[in-house]
């Protein structure tokens, strides 16, 4: 697969990744293709939620490629694209954490989400792996979200060229997804279960409608949570919401 990405860009959509559900057939599978757009009109993030989009002022991005379905590579791909946000804001003097299994933080505030669907494709999966980054929202906007938020501008002053951002996501995402398919998640373990927020605390895991209690303890080098009881047991979980 060609690591140089093809760039679709739209000026109004439903959201990216909905637009790549339904227009896949279209898009080389033997490329990384990238879909933006100015503005979502039913942006989404984890577990059906809203993704408030506003015009021309945040990054609403869907990477599509495919894997083959011999691969084990599917259940990191999430935390792969938020290890390389990361890597973008830290490049803009930001120190975000990530608070599993992929949103990005900033201070125990929102800036990032991403979203993983798959697609059968016969012989491959045909991977979305869509992103919210709120960049030049301002503070009128993010006290909408039903969530602590914040944006690059609101966090140091400055307003951020969107293309500029998106070129050097680009890079970042395309470099880690090359070592990611060549040697898996365990390169990007360290830095994950560094970046890991909560750590140490105290936390409800909703799953499933069942409400686990217990300390944060570690991130599995697979990339699943390990969470101590105050028995001491450790149980470790696949998937789940944090709160």
């Amino acid at each position: 697969m060609s690591t140089t990405v093809t760039k679709i860009h739209f000026e109004t959509v439903s959201s990216t990744n909905t637009w790549v559900k339904e227009n896949y057939s279209q898009l080389d599978v033997n490329k990384i293709t990238r879909v933006s757009a100015s503005y979502q009109t039913q942006g989404r993030g984890q577990f059906n939620r809203n993704w408030i989009s506003p015009k021309d002022q945040n990054i609403y991005v869907t990477y599509f490629f495919t894997l083959n379905k011999t691969s084990d590579s599917l259940c990191n791909l999430a935390q792969l694209l938020s290890l390389s946000i990361t890597k973008l804001l830290q490049s803009h003097t930001l120190s975000p954490k990530i608070k599993w299994p992929n949103d990005i933080l900033i201070g125990q505030k929102k800036i990032s989400g991403v979203l993983c669907e798959t697609i059968d494709l016969k012989s491959d999966y045909g991977i979305i792996l869509g992103a919210g980054i709120n960049v030049n929202m301002g503070l009128k906007l993010l006290s909408q979200i039903d969530q602590p938020a914040t944006s690059l501008q609101n966090e140091t002053g400055t307003t951020y060229s969107l293309t500029s951002l998106l070129d050097q996501l680009d890079l970042l995402f395309t470099e880690d997804l090359s070592l990611y398919k060549s040697e898996g998640f365990s390169p990007f373990y360290a830095a994950y279960n560094l970046l890991l927020a909560h750590k140490g605390k105290s936390i409800q895991l909703h799953q499933n409608g069942k409400v686990l209690e217990g300390t944060l303890d570690s991130l599995s080098p697979d990339g699943r949570l390990n969470i101590r009881f105050p028995n001491g047991d450790i149980q470790t979980v696949s998937s789940g919401e944090i709160k």
